[in-house]
This record gives C-alpha cells, structure tokens and sequence, in this order.
C-alpha cells in the first residue's frame, strides 16, 4: 500500500511519497518501529535501557534509543538526554493515505 507522508513544518509542509518502512507513523505512533532517535527540538535521545539522566518504568523490550510511544502519548517520544528536558515527542511525520490526506487514516 502506497501511503503520503506528511512532511514535518520546517519542509513547509510539502508531502512527498513514503514506503512503510518506518519514516512515518499512524495514528498515535504506538506501532512506530521506526529508527528516529532525536526529539522535535533536535535533542538525542537517552537510550530506554538506561536511567541517567532520566529514570523512568519503560525499560521493557524497547530498542536502543528509538523513539516509540509506549503509553499512549499523542505520538511517539522519548526521554532526553538533557537533564533539563525529561521527555519531548520525536519530529516524526504522521502517514496518510490518498484517500485520508491529514487524518492518519492508512486505508
């Protein structure tokens, strides 16, 4: 299935074509697998198996320091590796399909 991509609001929100191969999320970004590791601010990302600078409960089978969404957030996220900022959600697009456009609908 061929789904849009919707471009993050620094591209100035030109869509360009996307696989499913992970450079976009659906819905609420909690079946991301995506390999993104970097806040919407530009801030890394503190891998999930660790507790500095951030100690947290999502330690389960979350790869490296990718970001996921693993309580329902609004998209996927991660915890900071700034000691100022515990958490913030990932600059990943939302997909759409053709018949969706904006909605995060993928069929």
């Amino acid at each position: 299935m061929l789904l849009m991509l919707l471009a993050p609001a620094r591209a100035h929100g030109i869509r360009r074509l996307a696989d499913e191969a992970g450079d976009c999320y659906v819905g609420d970004g909690s079946t991301y697998t995506g390999n993104v590791s970097v806040t919407a601010n530009g801030t890394a990302c503190q891998p999930w198996a660790e507790d500095t600078p951030h100690t947290h409960t999502h330690h389960h089978d979350l790869p490296s320091n990718y970001c996921r969404n693993p309580d329902g957030e609004p998209a996927p996220w991660c915890y900071t590796v700034s000691p100022d900022v515990r958490w913030e959600l990932c600059d990943i697009p939302q997909c759409v399909s053709e018949e969706g456009m904006g909605n995060g609908n993928t069929s």
